[in-house]
This record gives C-alpha cells, sequence and structure tokens, in this order.
C-alpha cells in the first residue's frame, strides 16, 4: 500500500509441537533415547568424575534446583540448516523466485549455538541476547557461494565473519551441503521414530478406491444384465401372444 508511510511484514508462526527447525525441544523419540544412551556412557561418566567440583559448586551458587552434569549444556539439533540449504538450492535453480529477500527466524540463543556448531563454527563466547546470525546466498564468479556473519551485539554496527570448516569465508552453495550433510536428515519423522503414517493413509486409499470402484462396476454390470433378462422375456413372449390372438 502506497498509502502507508511504513512497511508491514507478515509474520508467520509455527506451532511449537510441529516446529522442528527452530524448537529444539520438539518430541523426537529417537534423539531421547540417543541422548540417554550418551549420559549413561563410559566417556560421560568420566567426564562427570572429572568435573564434579565444578558440578558441586554450580549446584551451590547457581540456584538451579536439581542440578547436576547434564544441565551444563543441553542442545538439540534442528532442521535449521536444512531449510536453509533447500531454499539457497531453490533460489539457485530459479525455482523461488525473485522475492521475497530476506527470511528472518526468531528463537534462542541454543538454536544459534546448534546452527553454527553444525557447521564447525564454535564462538568464544556463547551467543548474546539478541544476536543474529546471517546466512547470505552470493554469486560471485558464476557460481553461488555462501558467507555467514555474525552480530554479537545490538549497539553496534560490527560483523564478524566467520570461515566455514573445511570451506572457507566464501563457500560453494554445494560444498556448503557437504559441509553440513551429517546434520541433515533424509526422513526426520522416521529417524525420530514416529511412525510414518503416509504409507498407511496410502494404503488405504488405495484400497478404499478400489473398492468402490468394483462395487460401481459390480452394480453396473448387474443392472446391465438385468435389462437384458428383461429384453429376452419380452422378445420370447412376443411371439406366443401373436398365435393366442390368431387362434
Amino acid at each position: 500500500d502506497n498509502a502507508l508511510a511504513w512497511q508491514p511484514i507478515p509474520v508467520h508462526t509455527v506451532p511449537k509441537s510441529i516446529d522442528k527447525e527452530l524448537c529444539e525441544s520438539i518430541e523426537c523419540p529417537t534423539a531421547s533415547e540417543e541422548l540417554s544412551r550418551l549420559w549413561r556412557s563410559d566417556l560421560v561418566r568420566k567426564m562427570e568424575d572429572e568435573n564434579k567440583d565444578i558440578v558441586e559448586y554450580l549446584k551451590l551458587h547457581s540456584g538451579i534446583s536439581n542440578f547436576e552434569f547434564r544441565k551444563l549444556w543441553m542442545v538439540y539439533d534442528n532442521l535449521f540448516c536444512m531449510d536453509i540449504i533447500e531454499r539457497f538450492e531453490a533460489k539457485a535453480n530459479g525455482t523461488l523466485g525473485t522475492r521475497p529477500k530476506l527470511y528472518a527466524y526468531s528463537a534462542h540463543d541454543t538454536t544459534l549455538a546448534a546452527s553454527l556448531a553444525a557447521i564447525g563454527i564454535y564462538p568464544e563466547e556463547f551467543p548474546h541476547y539478541a544476536s543474529v546470525v546471517l546466512f547470505e546466498l552470493h554469486k560471485k564468479g558464476g557460481q553461488f557461494v555462501v558467507e555467514i556473519y555474525h552480530k554479537n551485539v545490538t549497539d553496534a554496527d560490527q560483523l564478524y565473519r566467520y570461515k566455514i570448516a573445511g570451506c572457507g569465508e566464501s563457500c560453494p552453495l554445494q560444498s556448503f551441503r557437504s559441509v553440513t550433510s551429517r546434520y541433515l536428515p533424509d526422513n526426520w519423522k522416521e529417524e525420530c521414530g514416529f511412525e510414518d503414517t503416509s504409507a498407511k493413509k496410502y494404503i488405504i486409499s488405495t484400497f478404499v478406491f478400489a473398492f468402490t470402484t468394483l462395487l460401481l462396476t459390480g452394480v453396473l454390470i448387474l443392472d446391465v444384465m438385468l435389462k437384458r433378462k428383461r429384453r429376452s422375456i419380452r422378445v420370447v413372449n412376443h411371439p406366443l401372444m401373436a398365435d393366442e390372438e390368431e387362434a
């Protein structure tokens, strides 16, 4: 609307229960089982023993009830990188269109940390409140490249440009997918242990369609047979009626 003195921006929200891109606490049975196995492993128990003094100190001074080693750090991986890569690839092959130019997500510090860790970036400081991580797609020298910037303060315009592990500051798009491939699930629901209902729905739909088709076909065949039977009766009875009239 040219009459407006400001630019309205649509905000789309996704229910927390199905937000697999940005909600780190979304239910994922396989991830929960793997995390439980990890906490019971000898490696973690060794780390707990080596850092028990720190844990006891934090238990005393953090104010967190039932503080334990696992509460030092808990990050659930998400599908944020997958969403970015798919959109970048759509932009590169021309299926995304010319607009919009920017996609903005609002999430948490843990989401930023997990996203950066997925591409081998570990900042010296944990992402601050109101931090911004920019994933940019550029076309340089005839190829599409990905660049990542981090703005970790709100009172300055300084941006930090990161080197992507194994790829550099300007990472070719295909190389960027390769770098993050270990974190990109092929089928999130299947790998999380959820029952795939799509196949069942397809089978049920196919069965219903086939049953309905057979039923209608049977009705049509029965109708044709009954009509032929009635016509046959009329043909047979007609000569008899003629003979009676002559008599």
